[in-house]
């Protein structure tokens, strides 16, 4: 019962904002519910895709983040690069996929593109870090 304790209290600190990179990865996360809200009905592609970037975001949180700073360019930052840019492609692909159903896709679609936005902010920030480490690097460890 302690280690489900002890591993609860990691994933909690773990899964904390505490810099803008996070604050960006939570903007995804919301946004994706947020269109998952507002899509209309028979969307079932566009779903899939918004609860897969959903996924990318707390492995993010949880794993990758961490790899890809301490690590810097290495074979194990690559998996951590692949995610941070299905955290923008998937919202990106989802505006694509919304379709018409018993109510008009608009709402949904430009919260889509809201939310595409922030992840291709975070994936520039990501890419920034690996060409330019001292410039980016604050943005990912600055705490509040």
């Amino acid at each position: 019962m302690d280690q489900v304790s002890i591993i609860l209290a990691n994933a909690g600190t773990n899964l904390r904002p505490d810099s803008v990179a996070d604050i960006l990865v939570y903007a995804t996360f919301i946004g994706s519910i947020l269109v998952l809200a507002l899509l209309p009905d028979g969307n079932d592609r566009a779903q899939y895709l918004l609860f897969a970037t959903m996924l990318f975001c707390v492995v993010d949180l949880l794993i990758t983040q961490s790899i890809l700073i301490n690590e810097g360019e290495s074979t194990n930052a690559l998996f951590a690069f692949i995610v941070h840019v299905g955290i923008f492609v998937f919202p990106a692909i989802t505006v694509g996929s919304i379709r018409k159903g018993k109510k008009k896709p608009g709402p949904a679609i430009m919260m889509c593109l809201v939310t595409s936005l922030a992840g291709g902010l975070y994936l520039l920030m990501t890419f920034g870090l690996l060409v330019s480490e001292a410039a980016v690097r604050p943005l990912f460890l600055t705490s509040f």
